[in-house]
Order: structure tokens, then C-alpha cells, then sequence
């Protein structure tokens, strides 16, 4: 493969209809703006317009910094941008007819010289060097002509508007129109005509129009009786504002806006002031002027039955087809580049459909896929969409469309360019202003170019899920999301992984604000300008360069002073810069070179060695090998961008199931996998192979079993990648911990954990909390833990998951019933069966709903279920309680102190006495329980105190029923 300069990416025309705008005209031929060859270009059309004669492309485009092009006579001049106050560095001209690059003379203006326009015999130029002065700089022998001045100083010479012919000129600045007289042999006269706010000129009038806010005034000066007291000059007052006005010797024409419609109508009157007369047909396009220097006039009319170029006279409501255009060009609308393969759109359908083309072999472009169309409804040729939103990376493609049941809401269609694609629907609410794609990730990011703050979401292209990203979310590469605070000027780097953010500029808000469009990532490298807005003026730049997850260097950017538009590929930096260059950056080597001279950019991509972009003028894509312009540039090793490798594998009966990892690298690999045993360290599987598209899978996946196709035990294995392209090894921006990781392989389901709980919370706790634990049996390492509750007999919910721990503090309320069931669940997803407890916990003896009769005290202690029980050695007192349950327990005292009691359950008789003597004190005992048949309901247990000889007492603590 040998390098190429650049290479036009297609060839075809637009569905929509090439429309022009009339600039200039004089009695050799017209100037005029048309869109036909995709962005604006200047054409020159031979007089007679008529005839068809063959016209001139200028390649230029339609208004260059400093004004439009002008022809005067024979000759034509267009300025050129440069640094100076005007923003005109200087003035092409050429003579009619022969007008090539290499026919064209150069005009160079001073710092301190404004270009105003073109006489014929040279250019009139304002000179700002405090004499206001107003000179002639001649085309033949390139010298000056005598100098007037100006009566004021503008206070704004940039802006002077200015018309000319071989007689004079009219200029317009602080809303006063001038007349420059440059007939006579001295110096250029000026006078003073009248504050207006338009202005024209034909070879005996001079034209001026007045807003008066709903009507206008138009007024019209007689050149050779100019100074004369006597001569009045023609008024006429006309409905609407002006917008394009022009005059003849003997005509008037302008556009004037129709009302609450966007659309501007054509008038015509004559110069002694007749009733002005409507064109047939409204337009958009209101550009006008005089027709070869004759008393008609030139319009685009692009809504007429054959859209063209028409001459209309004065008083004239039809106009006559002089000429039309030739097919519009379609244009590039948008463009991707990823491991040698290109998606682009154009306009050559209604339903702009998108492209996809191997561009590996420059200069040579593979076959064009047509992928599917960016809108299924077809599209009106005056429709605005023009940006079909596409992304590329690797093996998948990522575009958006309107949903076609509500165009309202948009569709975000990804997959395999040969399809079938997979989709996503966004809101009718949300925007969706651009897509990036890195290896199993899509941003979609949400907004428009002015605002980019809402709407924000990753979609995982391996499993579908669409979740929020960051308001100020700005660019994703691998794991790595680039966040911007819009209003506190930082800019971060957040690991979408481990959550690991590195600070690439701290907040600090006076010190300005990211310049989005200037942000460029790759592997371990950030390029970025921070500036006042989105402007020009860069207050701070650089490339940072990771040097930890969290920290980073950061060295000069060198493009940093005049870059908008930034992309970053493996060591190089491609930008578009205010001086119309677009320049790559070798950041390897330091060295640097001119990719293109274009007015502007409408789009940039850059991946290994291809560099793409849109120009601004032909808006036709183009792709080149960046190593024709630097030959010494080569890629650095391969990186692994990002994986998505399971954890877990769980082989089934039919044999279907396989782990199967998805690797994504920088470009394409020669690569191994291979699967190490941990418990013996033995390597028991490798797979082999080439990436495909930056993509590296496993053929087939892997089946649990060894290179003989035995089984393998369930167990943890871990897999290791390594690769290498031209002699380079892979590498990470993450080190070579992210070549390596872990899964777990399943083939029996692990043991059921045995869970230990109290039956009552009191036989192991003073409080409602109590303890749980659970002891798996024969099952491995690194297991989750799912405990369930339900309570009262509910439904069961999830109470917490634990990795590693066998146990856990419950909490819990008095008169609850809590069941549990623990299920363990190894990492490939696996759970085993769940083993049961139940634990109850009792209402406290200190309940409102205890009944106490007869003589009673509350002894406090901590070791008492809620730190205190209720103590009587009266004979015949009594507790009375009641409570839904299907078994009750009563929970007391025992020891040398404590004597006999007897209960009555619902009412029942007394019980025989039951004697709550032990040799030694114990607390929170069972001192009786009762099972009832059927189901839960409300049951009572009465309790009477004995009285028992030298051990009276009787010591309640709680009450449990089992729900």
C-alpha cells in the first residue's frame, strides 16, 4: 500500500434542485453564487446571459472575508482574507473570460487600508492611518490615484459598504449614504447624500432608500446635475421594507417581505415613479441586480415552473428564462473512519442513505455497501436535514432516524453494516444532536450544537441497555468519558469501569471554559483548548498525557492559538485552524504539515493512517493517507481500547452455551487467548487468531472443556490476551492489568448455605436486633449471598446480598414473625437451592396491651429483653395478654429466687403450677409454650402468681406468637 493525497469519496448529484444568487453584473457578463458543485462557488456567465455560453467556476467560494465578488466592465476582483482592519489582506483581480488561478493579479493592501470596492480602473481603498483618506489603487501598472478623504471618521472602517462603477461610488457607514466622484483628474470628491438605509446606482442615477418603519422612502439623484440646487431629487413612497433594492436609467427593482409569510416578492416601478408592479411569484432568495448594464434586471427564480435565472423590466410581473443551472452535486453530510473502513452520507436521495466503503487500499476505494437510509419518510428538497447522526467503530455501525410510526421520536439503529440492525427508541422530548462510538459503547449525545447540556445516554452495543450518561458528558473512548463543566471551566476523565476520574483542569471559572469543538482523545492522550466561549481566543491549551488512572502531564498543544476543530488518532493530531489549514501533528516526532488549504471544515475524522475530511467550498468528502504528508509518521503499538469478557460460564446439556469475550483493539491483531486453571495453575485452553475490524472473539466460543474436549471442572479460571501488530505487542492505556482477568466456570450449582437463626430473638439477644448466619458447605470462594425476609407470612423481598461474609445483624420489631431463606450464587450466575430459618421476636413486657392486676414492679436491667421485666411475688397477681399468632412462647426469669406460676390460655382453665426455680440466675427464658390449631388468629395467655413458700417472685420479660 503506497500513500495518496487525497481521494474524493463519491460522485453523484443532489435530490435537490442547485439554487443561485445573482451578484454582480456589467455589460461583459454576471457574476453569480451557486450551491450546483455542493457549497457556494462564484461563476462568471458571458453577455449576452442568454446565449448559453460556456461559464467560468472562479473556485472560490461565495463570500469570502472582506465582501462578495464584483465585476465593473471587464474586470472582476474578489477579495482575499488577511490580517488587517478590513479583514482583507488583498484583492484578486482578473479581466473577463480569463479568470483561472494562474490569469489572476494580487493586489496586497497595507495594514492600515481597507478594501471598499472595485471602479473598473482599479480599487478604491479607505486608509486608516488618521488622514481619511480615499485613494485608487489602478489594476494596469498597480499604482495609486490622487487621494480625497472622508468628511467623518468612521468608527468602524471594516464595515464601510460600498457599490461602484466607472464613474463613482457610493458608500454607506453611520447609516449616511456618500458619493465618491472619482470622474474628474484630481482627487475623489465626496458628498453627503442623506441618512437611509439602502443604496444603488445606474450610469445617470444614483439611488438611496429610508425606512420609516412600514413604508419606505426611495429617492433618486440625477449624477450629472448631482450639485445643482434646481434639480430636486424623484421621491417615492413604497409599502413594506426594503431588502434588495436596485435602479436603472429608467427602473426601479426590490424585494419587499410579505407579511407573516418568510417570503420576500419582487417590484417594479419606473424611475418617474409609476405604481409599482408585484412579480407573479414569491421567493426566499432576494438577490438582484442590474442586467448588463441595461434598464432590466436579474433574479433566481427558484419556485418558477423551470427554476432559473430570470430577466425582468420595469413594470413586469412574469420575467423571461434567460438561463438555468446545471444539477446540484450532492454533498457529503457526514463521515466516520474506523480500521479502514469509512461511513458517509449525501444528499444524492430523498432519504439520504448512508455508505460504507473498505478504504484500505488508497487510492483505490472498495465497492460502496449502502447500509439504510438516515430517514425513511422521504425528505422536500428544501428540507433542513442535512446531517444524518452515524457513528462507526470497528465492526459496528450506530445511526439515527426518525421512528416510523411517530417521526417525532428517533430510532438508534446499530449492528453489522451488512445488518440485521438492532434499535433503540429516544423520546419524542429528547434531541439527539451526534453519536460517538468506542468498542461496545455508543454516546448518544443529546442537544443541539448550541447547547449540549441534556439528554445524555451510553448504549451498550453487546446487550441493548440504554442507560443516562452525564449532562456533561463530551467524548467516550474505551472505557474513558470525558466530562465538561460548562460553567466551572473543568474538564475530567472518568473510567466508566472502576470510577476512577482523573482532573485534567480543576474548576475554576474565571479561567474560561472547555472549546468542545477543540476536544480530541485517544488512549492515554487528551488534546483540548479552554477559551472565553466558543471563540477564537484561547486562554489555556494542551495535550495531557495519563501517567496514572487519576493523574497526568500535560504539555504545550500545538495548534493551541488559532485551532477549532481538533481530532486525535494514535500520536496524531489533526486540527482545522483560523487560518483555513487544515494540519497534522505528528506529537511522536514533533513534526507538523498542511493537509489542505480550505476556507472551513464541515467535518474531520482521523483513524491509523487515513485522515478524512469535508471541505467547506466543495462540501464532497475526501480521505487520504496521512503519510503522504509526513512520511515519517508510523502507529504506535497496538492498544486494547475495551473488553466486554464475562465472569461467568455456565455450559449447558445441548451444548450451545459458550463464553465468548469481545475484545476490542486499536487496529487489527494477530492474537492468542489463553485459560489458565487457578486452583492448579495449569494452562488448559488457548485460542488463536486475526482481529476482525478491531474485534477480537473466540471462533465458536469456548465450551468448558480442554484442547482434548474433556471437561473441566467448576472452578475460577483466568483468561490472558496478548497480541501484537508489525512486530509491536498490545498494550493498554490501563497497563497490562487490563490484558488479564477472570471467569468462573459452572457446571454443578454450589451447595445450599445452612442457615443458623434464633428460634426466638431473646435466645440470643436483649434487643430486637438478632444475628443470622449461614455456613456453605463444600462450595467455593468468592460466592454472593442473597437473604430474603418475609414477614408475618408475607411475600419475601430481598434483605441484603453478601459477598464474602457468612453472617449479618437483623434488625427487627417487636411482635414480628421473620422468616429467611439463603441462597448462594457463584460468579457465573449459578444460585443453589435455599435453606430456610424463622426467628420470632417478642412483644416486651412493658406493652400497653399487658394487663396487670394485683401487685407489680419494674425491675431495669440490660440484660432484659428492652432492659427491664415486670417482677410480682403477690399471690393471685396477674398478667393478662393477647395477640394473633399460631403458637405463643412466655419469656421470663429462672433461678434460686423464683417460684410457680399457672396459665390459662383463651380462657381455659388454670394449668397444673409451673415452677421457674433454677440452681443459678437465667434471663430471657422460655417459661411455657402453646401450639393452637388452624390458622393465625387472636389468642390470650393469662398468668397468675402462685406465691410459692421462700421464693414468691415471678419475673415476665416477654411475650412471642409465632405469625
Amino acid at each position: 500500500m503506497s500513500p495518496s493525497g487525497p481521494v474524493t469519496v463519491h460522485a453523484r448529484t443532489s435530490f435537490r434542485p442547485a439554487e443561485a444568487n445573482v451578484m454582480s453584473s456589467s455589460i461583459f457578463g454576471t457574476l453569480y453564487y451557486s450551491d450546483r458543485k455542493g457549497a457556494g462557488r462564484v461563476y462568471f456567465r458571458p453577455a449576452p446571459f442568454s446565449s448559453g455560453a460556456a461559464e467560468e467556476d472562479l473556485e472560490t467560494d461565495s463570500y469570502p472575508m472582506g465582501g462578495p465578488a464584483h465585476i465593473v466592465s471587464n474586470i472582476i476582483t474578489f477579495p482575499q482574507s488577511g490580517s488587517n482592519i478590513g479583514g482583507v489582506g488583498s484583492v484578486i483581480w482578473c479581466m473577463a473570460g480569463s479568470c483561472s488561478p494562474g490569469q489572476r493579479t494580487s493586489i496586497p493592501l497595507t495594514p492600515t487600508e481597507v478594501f471598499l470596492t472595485n471602479t473598473g480602473a482599479g480599487v478604491l481603498v479607505y486608509d486608516t492611518n488618521g488622514t481619511r483618506s480615499l485613494r485608487i489603487k489602478y489594476f494596469i501598472g498597480l499604482g495609486s490615484g490622487g487621494a480625497g478623504s472622508l468628511p467623518v471618521d468612521p468608527s468602524d472602517p471594516g464595515k464601510i459598504v460600498a457599490i461602484a462603477d466607472t464613474k463613482g461610488a457610493l458608500l454607506k457607514f453611520e447609516g449616511t449614504v456618500f458619493y465618491v466622484d472619482i470622474t474628474g483628474a484630481g482627487p475623489p470628491t465626496v458628498t453627503s447624500l442623506e441618512d437611509n438605509s439602502g443604496m444603488a446606482l445606474s450610469s445617470d442615477l444614483l439611488g438611496t432608500q429610508v425606512d420609516l418603519g412600514g413604508t419606505t422612502l426611495i429617492r433618486l439623484y440625477q449624477r450629472y446635475n448631482l450639485y445643482s440646487s434646481t434639480l430636486p431629487p424623484i421621491t417615492l413612497t413604497t409599502p413594506g421594507r426594503l431588502q434588495t433594492f436596485q435602479i436603472s436609467d429608467t427602473a426601479m427593482a426590490w424585494f419587499t417581505q410579505e407579511p407573516g409569510t418568510g417570503q420576500s416578492r419582487l417590484m417594479t416601478s419606473s424611475t418617474a415613479g409609476h405604481v409599482p408592479i408585484p412579480y407573479i411569484r414569491t421567493s426566499t432568495n432576494r438577490s438582484l441586480v442590474r442586467y448588463e448594464n441595461t434598464d432590466d434586471f436579474l433574479i433566481f427564480d427558484a419556485t418558477a415552473p423551470t427554476p432559473g435565472f430570470y430577466r425582468v423590466r420595469g413594470l413586469d410581473d412574469t420575467g423571461t428564462l434567460v438561463g438555468v443551472l446545471g444539477p446540484r452535486d450532492a454533498t457529503t453530510q457526514g463521515l466516520a473512519l474506523s480500521h479502514n473502513r469509512m461511513v458517509y452520507s449525501d444528499d444524492s436521495t430523498s432519504t439520504i442513505p448512508l455508505f460504507l466503503r473498505d478504504v484500505s487500499a488508497l487510492p483505490t476505494l472498495g465497492a460502496e455497501l449502502i447500509l439504510s437510509t438516515a430517514t425513511t419518510a422521504p425528505l422536500s428538497p428544501t428540507s433542513s436535514v442535512d446531517r444524518p447522526r452515524a457513528g462507526l467503530w470497528g465492526p459496528v455501525v450506530v445511526f439515527a432516524r426518525p421512528n416510523d410510526a411517530n417521526p417525532a421520536e428517533t430510532d438508534v439503529l446499530y449492528g453489522q453494516p451488512a445488518g440485521p440492525f438492532n434499535t433503540v427508541t429516544l423520546p419524542a422530548a429528547e434531541q439527539l444532536y451526534g453519536i460517538q462510538v468506542s468498542g461496545h459503547r455508543a454516546l448518544l449525545v443529546g442537544g443541539t450544537r448550541d447547547h449540549l447540556q441534556a439528554d445524555h445516554h451510553l448504549l451498550d452495543l453487546l446487550t441493548g441497555e440504554l442507560s443516562s450518561a452525564p449532562d456533561n458528558a463530551c467524548l467516550l473512548w474505551g472505557d474513558y468519558l470525558l466530562t465538561v463543566g460548562f460553567s466551572d471551566g473543568s474538564l475530567r476523565r472518568t473510567d466508566l469501569v472502576t470510577g476512577a476520574v482523573a482532573t485534567l483542569k480543576p474548576a475554576d471559572p474565571a479561567s474560561g471554559n472547555v472549546m468542545r469543538l477543540d476536544l480530541a482523545m485517544w488512549g492515554h492522550q487528551v488534546a483540548y483548548n479552554i477559551g472565553q466561549g466558543q471563540t477564537s481566543l484561547v486562554l489555556a491549551s494542551g495535550v495531557w498525557t495519563a501517567t496514572s488512572a487519576t493523574t497526568g502531564t500535560t504539555a504545550p498543544h500545538p495548534g493551541a492559538e488559532t485551532t477549532h476543530l481538533s481530532q486525535l488518532s494514535d500520536g496524531l493530531l489533526v486540527t482545522h485552524d483560523f487560518q483555513d489549514r487544515t494540519k497534522a501533528y505528528d506529537l511522536q516526532v514533533g513534526s507538523t504539515a498542511v493537509l489542505a488549504n480550505e476556507t472551513s471544515l464541515v467535518g474531520l475524522a482521523v483513524d491509523g493512517y487515513r485522515v478524512a475530511w469535508v471541505p467547506g467550498a466543495s462540501r464532497r468528502g475526501v480521505i487520504a493517507d496521512v503519510r503522504s504528508y509526513l512520511p515519517g509518521y508510523t502507529l504506535s503499538p497496538p492498544l486494547l481500547v475495551t473488553s466486554a469478557a464475562p465472569k461467568g460460564y455456565v455450559p449447558n446439556t445441548a451444548g450451545t452455551a459458550r463464553w465468548q469475550p469481545h475484545f476490542y483493539v486499536s487496529r487489527d491483531i494477530n492474537w492468542a487467548v489463553g485459560l489458565r486453571s487457578d486452583a492448579t495453575g495449569a494452562v488448559v485452553r488457548t485460542f488463536g487468531g486475526v482481529s476482525s475490524f478491531g474485534e477480537v472473539t473466540l471462533s465458536g466460543g469456548w465450551d468448558g472443556t480442554d484442547g482434548l474436549g474433556a471437561d473441566l471442572p467448576n472452578g475460577s479460571y483466568t483468561w490472558t490476551l496478548t497480541g501484537s501488530a508489525d512486530g509491536q505487542p498490545l498494550g493498554s492505556p490501563k497497563g497490562s492489568a487490563a490484558l488479564t482477568g477472570q471467569l468462573y466456570l459452572s457446571r454443578t450449582p454450589p451447595a445450599a448455605p445452612a442457615v443458623t437463626a434464633p428460634a426466638i430473638s431473646t435466645d440470643t439477644s436483649a434487643t430486637s436486633a438478632f444475628d443470622i448466619s449461614w455456613a456453605p458447605t463444600g462450595s467455593p470462594a468468592g460466592l454472593t449471598y442473597t437473604i430474603r425476609s418475609s414477614i408475618n407470612g408475607g411475600l419475601f423481598t430481598t434483605l441484603a446480598e453478601r459477598v464474602a461474609t457468612t453472617g449479618m445483624t437483623v434488625p427487627g420489631t417487636p411482635g414480628q414473625t421473620v422468616r429467611f431463606e439463603v441462597t448462594a450464587t457463584d460468579p457465573a450466575g449459578v444460585s443453589s437451592a435455599p435453606d430456610t430459618a424463622t426467628t420470632v421476636i417478642p412483644y416486651d413486657d412493658a406493652s400497653p396491651s399487658v394487663a396487670y392486676t394485683g401487685t407489680w414492679i419494674i425491675q431495669s436491667a440490660s440484660d432484659r429483653f428492652a432492659g427491664a421485666v415486670h417482677v410480682s411475688g403477690a399471690t393471685d397477681s396477674t398478667a393478662t395478654f393477647s395477640a394473633i399468632g399460631t403458637a405463643v412462647a412466655l419469656i421470663g426469669d429462672r433461678g434460686p429466687g423464683t417460684g410457680e406460676f399457672q396459665i390459662s390460655y383463651d380462657g381455659g382453665p388454670w394449668s397444673p403450677p409451673i415452677d421457674t426455680y433454677a440452681p443459678s440466675p437465667q434471663v430471657r427464658q422460655v417459661l411455657a409454650t402453646q401450639t393452637f390449631t388452624g390458622s393465625a388468629s387472636t389468642h390470650t395467655m393469662k398468668i397468675r402468681v402462685v406465691g410459692t413458700s421462700g421464693r414468691p417472685n415471678l419475673a415476665l420479660d416477654a411475650f412471642a406468637y409465632t405469625h
